[in-house]
C-alpha cells in the first residue's frame, strides 16, 4: 500500500574551514517535503543542491519532525558529477562550436561576390540559424565551471532560447511561404515576430531564473543531479556515501 508523508524539514549550511564553522544561510526556512512511502520505505527526496563547491568541507544540520525519527532510521546521499561527463560536454560544445564557425564564414565567403540583396532567402536564413547555432553552443560554457558568477548561467539559457525560437521562426515562415510569394514584414513577418518574441521572453525568464536558483545554497527539490536524498531503511545504522568515492563512512 502506498502512502503519502508530509514532514516539514529546514536545513541549514555550514562550511568548515580551518577549524571554523560559518552558517550559509542563517534564515533557512523550514519547507514541506513530500514522502512516497511503501512497504516500511520511502522514495528519496531532495534537499539540498550545491551549484559551486567553495569550501573544502561542509555541514548540514536538518531539523525535522520528532515523529518521523521514532522507528526509522534514514540514509543520506551525496552524488556529483561525473568529472568525464563535464570534459566531455565541453569538447563537445567546442567541437561543434568550430564547425559551426568554419560552416558560417566558409558560406559568407563563397557569396562575397553578390550583395546581400541578391542572397536568396534560404542563404539568408542558413547564416541566420548558424549564428543560432554558435550561440547555442555557448562560447563563453568554460566560464560556468570557472565561475560562480549566475550571469554566466542566465546568459548560456538566454543562448538556449534563442537558437530554439530561432528556428521555430525558420519553420514558420518556410511552411506559411509555401503558398505565399509576397513576404511583407508586417502581412508576412510581423505576427510571427511577436509570437516567438513573447515565447523568448517566456522561455528566457523561465530559464535563467531556473539557472540562477541552481547556483542558491537553499534546498532545490527540483534538482535531480547533485542532491542529498534521505531513504528510510529498517536497520539501524546511517551512512554517508560519495559517490566520488568507493568507501563510505558510517555513524
Amino acid at each position: 500500500k502506498i502512502s503519502y508523508l508530509t514532514v516539514p524539514m529546514k536545513l541549514t549550511l555550514y562550511s568548515y574551514e580551518n577549524g571554523t564553522k560559518t552558517a550559509l544561510n542563517e534564515n533557512a526556512l523550514s519547507h514541506d517535503r513530500k514522502l512516497k512511502c511503501f512497504d516500511n520505505r520511502c522514495l528519496p527526496v531532495t534537499l539540498l543542491h550545491l551549484g559551486n563547491i567553495k569550501s573544502p568541507h561542509y555541514y548540514v544540520e536538518i531539523e525535522t519532525s520528532q515523529v518521523l525519527l521514532n522507528g526509522s532510521s534514514f540514509k543520506p546521499i551525496w552524488t556529483t558529477y561525473n568529472a568525464r561527463f563535464t570534459e566531455l560536454e565541453l569538447w563537445f560544445r567546442f567541437i561543434f562550436l568550430i564547425l559551426a564557425f568554419i560552416a558560417a564564414v566558409a558560406l559568407c565567403h563563397s557569396l562575397r561576390k553578390y550583395s546581400i540583396q541578391d542572397w536568396s532567402i534560404e542563404q539568408k536564413w542558413i547564416i541566420f540559424l548558424l549564428i543560432a547555432v554558435m550561440l547555442y553552443n555557448n562560447p563563453l560554457f568554460p566560464l560556468m565551471l570557472l565561475v560562480s558568477s549566475p550571469l554566466i548561467s542566465v546568459i548560456d539559457a538566454c543562448f538556449t532560447v534563442t537558437f530554439f525560437c530561432s528556428l521555430l521562426m525558420f519553420w514558420l515562415c518556410v511552411y506559411h511561404g509555401i503558398r505565399k510569394s509576397e513576404r511583407h514584414f508586417f502581412s508576412f513577418y510581423f505576427m510571427k515576430i511577436c509570437l516567438v518574441g513573447l515565447l523568448w521572453i517566456i522561455g528566457c525568464v523561465i530559464l535563467s531564473w531556473s539557472a540562477s536558483t541552481r547556483l542558491s545554497i537553499q534546498p532545490s527539490p527540483s534538482h535531480r543531479t547533485r542532491r542529498v536524498s534521505w531513504v528510510s531503511r529498517s536497520s539501524s545504522s546511517s551512512c554517508w556515501e560519495s559517490t566520488s568515492f568507493t568507501s563510505s563512512s558510517c555513524w
